[in-house]
């Protein structure tokens, strides 16, 4: 069963939803789990019936657009919208669509600094997203740390690409980030069982330039956006947002960000913000407070 929402506190700003954008991992999966089977029940009925109630839903990713697909295809989505990559990659979801989805927006960087940079560390991985199809990677990542199909470059020349993923085990984060340099692009650090992580895109590129360029096409102003998510990377789509939503297990710099602060994901917390904004499509009545 859903937690109850432990500290509501809907701004004035937003009186109807019509753009819920939600997180992928750490808001609808927990990332122990990170296979996307991992949602639970109550979590795709409640996105579900929140496209039902004329929701527009968008999830918003630094996940690339094969695994992103893969998701909103396991939550049920008739027709929605993805944000991927950061913000480089943006897929419109629609079974009218031949395949089911397109990709309207794809913005993409050479690598070739990045990959000069770090290929005499012995003890990193990397992974150039390969638009729709998977990763083009220097060595095969250790199972279950990519979910999309793994090519090896390689001899090869490297392409042009939306994202580029650098994995280390023995580096620290700081020594990762210094290593990699990757002047004139956008970075997003972040440590993931074990191992420093850092996803590389375009400049200027982010979760909230992506719920942005979304919100901008389907012709929906800020006041009738609500964001969720748990990590630093969604900070700013949280303040953005008509309303924010910060997860139970987010760090105190992204709940302070936020206007709600959900139950975790492990206990489904989601579920109860979605539920509400179905009965209400705003924040209308809401107590200040609960739990």
């Amino acid at each position: 069963m859903a937690e109850a929402i432990r500290d509501l506190r809907p701004p004035q700003s937003l009186d109807v939803c019509q753009l819920l954008g939600l997180d992928i991992d750490g808001t609808l999966l927990d990332p122990a789990l990170f296979d996307p089977v991992g949602i639970s029940f109550v979590v795709k009925k409640a996105v579900q019936a929140a496209e039902a109630a004329g929701i527009e839903i968008a999830l918003i990713t630094g996940r690339q657009s094969h695994s992103a697909t893969a998701i909103a295809r396991v939550l049920g989505l008739k027709r929605g919208w993805l944000s991927c990559s950061f913000g480089a990659v943006t897929v419109q979801f629609d079974p009218k669509i031949d395949g089911g989805h397109r990709i309207v927006r794809a913005e993409t960087f050479s690598p070739h600094a990045v990959l000069s940079a770090i290929h005499h560390l012995e003890d990193v991985e990397y992974a150039l997203e390969e638009l729709g199809r998977g990763y083009l990677v220097n060595r095969y990542w250790p199972e279950g740390e990519l979910v999309e199909p793994q090519i090896l470059l390689g001899d090869r020349e490297a392409p042009m690409t939306p994202s580029l993923m650098v994995r280390s085990t023995s580096l620290t984060l700081a020594e990762l980030s210094g290593a990699v340099g990757a002047k004139g692009l956008s970075c997003t650090a972040f440590n993931l069982r074990g191992a420093a992580w850092i996803n590389i895109t375009p400049e200027g590129l982010s979760k909230l330039t992506g719920l942005q360029g979304i919100a901008e096409t389907l012709g929906i102003r800020r006041e009738g956006i609500v964001a969720a998510g748990d990590d630093r990377g969604d900070v700013e789509m949280l303040r953005w947002a008509g309303m924010g939503v910060a997860m139970g297990q987010s760090c105190s710099m992204v709940k302070e960000a936020a206007d709600v602060v959900a139950g975790p994901v492990d206990k489904d917390g989601i579920v109860p913000i979605i539920e509400f904004l179905i009965a209400g499509r705003g924040t209308k009545g809401v107590p200040a407070r609960a739990g």
